[in-house]
């Protein structure tokens, strides 16, 4: 019996779907299943070339999603509950319901057609120099209609000051 799995094809991609929602931690899922870190370290190297069947993932992840919000749902009830009676101690609730948040949209994006990737660019060396240099140009621009503006207020004040009459004069 040497080389067949005592795992079936449904147990592998449980544990796939909590190494998807669980950002790949090796330690963690070993944990939450029970399987040895060894075991769990062999399959995520294995699911990298050969992921589980699609038919068999999106009954696992449909599995893990319905426990995982119903989890979910429980930590936000107990949270209100602790509201309700005024001993929220609820910080541990918090992140429960935060991570567990975190790892349903990870598992759904990854078995919905709807996942979004963000991807950021930073601009080159060249366009960074372009855009400071449009910064400054604009920068300088507004300093000269500034100075401009100070100049004929300046102007004015002097010409109302110098139609006052002096007080000796009346």
């Amino acid at each position: 019996m040497a080389g067949k799995s005592r795992f079936t094809p449904e147990q592998k991609a449980t544990v796939y779907t909590a190494l998807l929602a669980s950002d790949g931690n090796v330690k963690r899922v070993a944990r939450e299943t029970g399987l040895s870190t060894t075991t769990v370290r062999r399959w995520k190297e294995e699911f990298a070339e050969n992921p589980p069947a699609p038919e068999v993932m999106a009954v696992a992840s449909a599995e893990w999603l319905d426990d995982a919000k119903r989890v979910r749902s429980k930590a936000v009830l107990e949270i209100e509950r602790q509201i309700d009676a005024r001993e929220m101690k609820g910080a541990a609730l918090v992140t429960t319901v935060g991570v567990l948040d975190d790892k349903i949209m990870r598992v759904e994006g990854v078995t919905s057609k709807h996942r979004v990737d963000h991807v950021h660019h930073l601009p080159t060396a060249d366009e960074a120099r372009e855009l400071l240099g449009g910064l400054l140009q604009g920068a300088i621009e507004s300093g000269r209609v500034r100075q401009a503006e100070l100049i004929d207020a300046e102007i004015v004040e002097q010409a109302e000051f110098t139609a006052l009459p002096s007080p000796s004069s009346s």
